[in-house]
């Protein structure tokens, strides 16, 4: 036993020589984990330096296909153009974006597919260029193309039915109660920012080609289709049409009861009322009222073509729900088209209110922009109308009225003034 232990005395020394290199040295440790290691972390900081790269060339590609959609669906709505010339306009910015493009400019031009959609009016652009990335071929991974979409709505297809042009408050339009508004071939528009421009609530119902808020929108009725948010705010397309200026009374303080007459064009100074069974027959041309009451109650009528009636600084209009009411604008002059305009210096407290149960024909553009006006009760207007478009500060429909707005202009040789048919139709992103 004690020579066994001899022996291994001689050879501990030589054993122990072999064991040396893997003996527990901290450099040879440290050299050994790096050794390891650096394959993970080249890969890892090789990583984030394309991930970089790759969102800095998929940010500027949206940018890109973002501009080149709404150029090409600006082109859409101004004509019907074909779906290659939108391809076209489309692949013309594209190419030359990416030249220009530090982020893109050896990616190439990117290839691109344009879609069209007619309800809502859309255009869609869907891009992408190849993405070289510097560290992760060398490790075998497979990196995806950098790819894109954007969409365009066109929001003012094909023309204006209603605008409300306030530009701030909420409830620019309005609907309550069962209201129902019909827009049809034609489009709805708030100005306002606030948060709840449009407000349907109560089984109210808003049906056009396109509804477009400035702001927000606030349904619990029906919405047809659903509203645009966040579209751009229009100018009121009236604001340069001349404000008639009456100078004298051609009559004064006009009220007819129970009779039946014919109306001359002038100007009514205190007001025109037709009241009882009054039933009366409008001339062509223009009635200017620069004070007092626009009213017509009982189950009075009135009637007339070609005529434009111009409300002053502090005439106020109702009509009554018995009341029965067919109008079509004038045809020529300076009121050409109009068919009820409030002076743009009345007060936004005014509110010219129609109750009429049957006002089926109120052909011509309705401008008050400055009031408020109000479609209320049991009410049914322009059903019959070739035409009709209202510009006011605010729309408000309450307790189940039925308002329709055609815009039929070749059924009618009534004037479409300008900015109401084939509006300037703005485009706006809308994905």
């Amino acid at each position: 036993m004690f020579g066994g232990s001899n022996r291994w005395r001689a050879r501990k020394p030589i054993l122990m020589s072999y064991l040396k290199p893997f003996s527990l040295n901290s450099k040879g440790s440290v050299a050994i984990i790096i050794a390891f290691a650096f394959p993970a972390c080249l890969m890892i900081a090789g990583g984030a330096v394309d991930y970089a790269r790759y969102q800095t060339q998929r940010t500027t590609l949206q940018h890109m296909v973002d501009a080149a959609v709404l150029a090409a669906a600006k082109a859409r709505s101004l004509s019907d153009v074909s779906e290659a010339t939108l391809a076209a306009i489309a692949d013309q910015i594209l190419e030359t974006q990416a030249a220009n493009s530090p982020a893109l400019a050896k990616a190439g031009k990117p290839k691109s597919a344009i879609s069209v959609s007619k309800t809502p009016m859309e255009v869609g652009i869907e891009a992408s260029v190849p993405f070289t990335p510097m560290f992760g071929v060398g490790f075998g991974l497979a990196v995806p193309d950098v790819t894109v979409q954007a969409k365009a709505r066109i929001v003012g297809s094909p023309n204006i039915c209603v605008l409300a042009l306030e530009p701030s408050e909420s409830g620019a339009i309005w609907l309550e109660k069962l209201a129902d508004l019909k827009g049809r071939r034609c489009s709805v528009f708030s100005n306002s920012k606030s948060s709840s421009g449009i407000q349907i609530k109560d089984n109210a119902t808003l049906a056009a080609d396109t509804i477009c808020s400035a702001g927000g929108a606030t349904v619990s009725g029906s919405s047809t289709p659903a509203p645009v948010l966040d579209c751009p705010q229009f100018e009121d397309p009236l604001a340069s049409r001349p404000e008639p200026a009456p100078v004298g009374c051609t009559y004064d303080s006009t009220v007819i009861k129970n009779e039946t007459r014919v109306l001359e064009p002038g100007t009514y100074c205190n007001g025109l009322r037709l009241e009882g069974s009054a039933d009366v027959t409008l001339k062509p041309g223009q009635y200017l009222i620069p004070s007092g009451l626009f009213t017509i109650s009982g189950t009075a009528k009135m009637a007339g073509e070609g005529v434009s009636i111009y409300l002053g600084q502090t005439t106020w209009l109702f009509f009554g729900p018995d009341t029965t009411i067919k109008l079509t604008a004038s045809k020529t002059g300076s009121l050409a088209g109009l068919l009820f305009f409030g002076s743009r210096q009345q007060s936004k407290i005014f509110t010219h209110i129609i109750l009429s149960k049957n006002a089926q024909q109120l052909v011509g553009t309705i401008y008050f922009p400055n009031n408020s006006f109000v479609v209320d009760g049991e009410a049914s207007v322009g059903g019959e109308s070739a035409y009709t478009a209202i510009v006011a500060r605010r729309l408000i429909l309450m307790a189940g009225p039925k308002l329709v707005l055609n815009s039929n202009y070749d059924q009618t040789d009534v004037p479409v003034p300008d900015g109401i048919r084939g509006a300037a139709q703005p485009v706006v992103l809308s994905k």
